[in-house]
């Protein structure tokens, strides 16, 4: 009789790891600032827009696939338990693929010795997860990736001399970037910001 031989493909991966020291970015006096939010992902204050439709829907899909998954899991079925690993997996990977776009559009748009200013967000999703917002909203909020932006942001940025600024985001939505003035009366609406002293009128978030 003749023997078989079985071979078994493996794959081999070579994590390398090397530093590099870049110069401290030297601030020219530009700053733009950046808001973060649900459905816009990033706002500018130099008036750019990148919007998150795309990204939300995609991962609404991957949600209710993983809801799915779940119920079967739950009846017993390996198959179901097989796929929710692999879901994991394709979620994290797109969720950093466009991040990491975004980022590079962002830092494209910026030159060197410029300042990009974020809302500090360690506590988004503690206040996020109390009041009345509802369960659907904690649930986005909770996948949503604010953190890993600002990570990404901050290591692309060094090799550019692109300084990134964390500030308090402490009363920011209720005030004026014109005159100062601070109100809830200046948010008329979600996506309406009107001063009340200077009458400046914009999106909310710009």
């Amino acid at each position: 009789k003749s023997a078989e031989l079985k071979i078994h493909k493996k794959s081999v991966f070579l994590h390398v790891v090397f530093e590099k020291e870049f110069d401290d970015a030297v601030p020219n006096g530009t700053v733009i600032g950046g808001d973060r939010g649900w459905t816009k992902l990033l706002v500018l204050s130099n008036g750019k827009f990148f919007g998150a439709k795309a990204f939300n829907h995609h991962l609404a899909k991957i949600r209710k696939l993983r809801s799915e998954l779940q119920s079967a899991a739950a009846r017993g079925s390996k198959s179901a338990k097989r796929h929710l690993s692999r879901l994991s997996g394709r979620e994290k990977r797109f969720t950093a693929d466009f991040l990491h776009c975004l980022a590079n559009e962002v830092l494209r748009g910026m030159s060197k010795g410029e300042v990009l200013a974020l809302e500090d967000l360690t506590d988004i999703r503690k206040r996020g997860n109390t009041g009345f917002k509802g369960k659907k909203f904690r649930r986005a909020l909770n996948a949503w990736a604010f953190r890993k932006l600002q990570e990404i942001l901050t290591y692309k940025a060094i090799p550019k001399g692109i300084a990134i600024q964390i500030v308090p985001a402490h009363y920011t939505s209720k005030s004026c970037s014109g005159c100062g003035f601070c109100s809830s009366q200046n948010r008329p609406s979600q996506n309406e910001f009107k001063c009340g002293e200077c009458q400046l009128s914009l999106h909310a978030d710009l």
